[in-house]
């Protein structure tokens, strides 16, 4: 494989894998701990209104299969 390789290569020439920091909690936040994530996250799926327009205009038409025509395509 390419990755094994290259990491042989790299080993062998004294290079060493990469430390990362890592935080460990004391708890889990569902257990009373910090939550990892505090921002609320952004609500999933997400469409403009081009996109929404665009869904919008293939329904009204009627044309959303192949047979009737290629609007939905």
């Amino acid at each position: 494989m390419k990755t094994s390789t290259t990491r042989r290569k790299a080993r062998s020439a004294g290079a060493q894998p990469a430390k990362t920091k890592s935080h460990r909690a004391d708890k889990l936040a569902i257990a009373g701990g910090t939550p990892a994530v505090r921002d609320k996250l952004p609500h999933w799926p997400s469409f403009d209104e081009k996109a929404i327009q665009a869904v919008e205009d293939v329904l009204r038409s009627g044309k959303v299969n192949y047979w009737t025509g290629r609007t939905g395509m």
